[in-house]
């Protein structure tokens, strides 16, 4: 209950501050390694084995906000993968763009849901009582507001990557 509601309120929070967001240069080698540290402990809970592939990329973005869209997506590969599954985050740069991506050997996506995730209070399970619907909206809405992209890809039974694409502040 407590995650949802940090959800809620991270969701407001960001309708709030649009206004005040600064791009400033991210590192994200420090950034996965604090969001690992956090996500290792759930996902050895859950049976996932999570690796956080070390990185010097640098981009232009909010470092909270950013921060919260990379560990929502995290912890979501972490709880729609089944024990014994992995999940990998990294990234990669091409040209200008860094692209962070968070992959999973999950459950998947039905191609038919995959246009509806990023809605406020859809839920890929109705039928479970653990979220509110909310944690893909506040992703998608923080991307918008750093003006960083976000796709997905997905193949049920197989698993799914979210990107984030971000300009790269700086060389790699």
């Amino acid at each position: 209950m407590a995650d949802q509601l940090h959800q809620l309120v991270t969701a407001l929070r960001i309708h709030q501050e649009a206004s005040h967001i600064a791009s400033v240069p991210v590192r994200l080698g420090p950034l996965f390694l604090g969001l690992g540290q956090d996500a290792t402990r759930f996902a050895a809970e859950r049976g996932v084995q999570l690796r956080v592939v070390p990185t010097r990329a640098v981009v232009a973005s909010d470092p909270v906000l950013l921060g919260s869209i990379i560990g929502n997506l995290t912890r979501n590969a972490v709880k729609f993968t089944p024990s014994g599954g992995q999940v990998l985050l990294g990234c990669r740069r091409f040209g200008s763009v860094v692209r962070i991506e968070v992959h999973d050997t999950g459950i998947g996506i039905p191609p038919e849901r995959l246009r509806n995730i990023f809605e406020a209070f859809h839920r890929l399970e109705p039928a479970r009582s653990d979220g509110l619907g909310l944690g893909l909206f506040v992703v998608n809405r923080a991307a918008e507001l750093l003006q960083h992209q976000i796709d997905v890809r997905s193949t049920v039974g197989r698993g799914s990557c979210f990107t984030i694409s971000a300009n790269a502040s700086g060389p790699v």
